[in-house]
């Protein structure tokens, strides 16, 4: 089982904005406007983004 994919590297924008590939977009099947929720592992140092189960 595969437990990490990698969508390539990503720059910060300006406004400290991140565009996430339109690969990973429909992996997790979310689109503009879509709630996520963003995760840090500090001890790894990993950010974590998961899709919301909340829906509108």
């Amino acid at each position: 089982m595969v437990k990490r994919v990698k969508f390539g590297n990503l720059k910060i924008q300006k406004l400290n904005r991140v565009a996430l590939p339109n690969s990973l977009l429909e992996n997790l099947d979310l689109s503009e406007g879509d709630d996520v929720e963003v995760f840090l592992d500090v001890e790894k140092e990993e950010m974590i983004i998961k899709k919301s189960r909340t829906r509108k």
